[in-house]
């Protein structure tokens, strides 16, 4: 029997905000952004955004953050799909452009919406703990959960 709750990872879905928050206005990376991304790339992951902004806001968000928007496989917004969040459209949609299934892709989520739109297109979820409490997360179906990027589980990028 095929053990799937140790499926590799290939790909990592990010909702914008497990990217970035808002400081007076202003985006900044959320702590250990900018490190758990780079980490992704070295070891060879394809990573996309997805976000309920419109493009050119996204990419100057990215910018702002030191973040350049050609650094992702795929960025998916919301005009790009037919339903947002709880729908897993966008989930679906990232997963398709980067060419990985999405039983194969890391969603990094914020909101038990998110969380549940992440499991409904099958990737397995892990939720920052920004606004919503860890409880609350796991029971939106939550894989794991961190405060942030620079703590997230041992092994969750476990690839062959």
């Amino acid at each position: 029997m095929t053990d799937t709750s140790r499926r590799p990872i290939r790909a990592v879905i990010f909702a914008m905000d497990g990217v970035f928050c808002a400081a007076q206005g202003q985006p900044r990376p959320t702590v250990g952004a900018v490190e758990f991304i780079t980490w992704c790339r070295q070891l060879g992951l394809k990573i996309a955004i997805v976000t309920s902004a419109d493009l050119v806001r996204t990419q100057d968000d990215l910018r702002q953050i030191n973040l350049p928007p050609e650094m992702f496989d795929a960025i998916v917004t919301s005009p790009d799909t037919d339903q947002n969040k709880p729908a897993p459209d966008m989930f679906l949609q990232a997963a398709r452009r980067m060419g990985v299934d999405p039983a194969h892709c890391l969603a990094v989520e914020d909101t038990p919406d998110g969380i549940q739109a992440a499991k409904s297109a099958g990737c397995k979820c892990l939720a920052l703990t920004t606004s919503f409490t860890e409880a609350e997360l796991l029971a939106a179906g939550a894989a794991w959960t961190s405060p942030h990027l620079a703590a997230v589980p041992e092994g969750i990028l476990e690839i062959e």
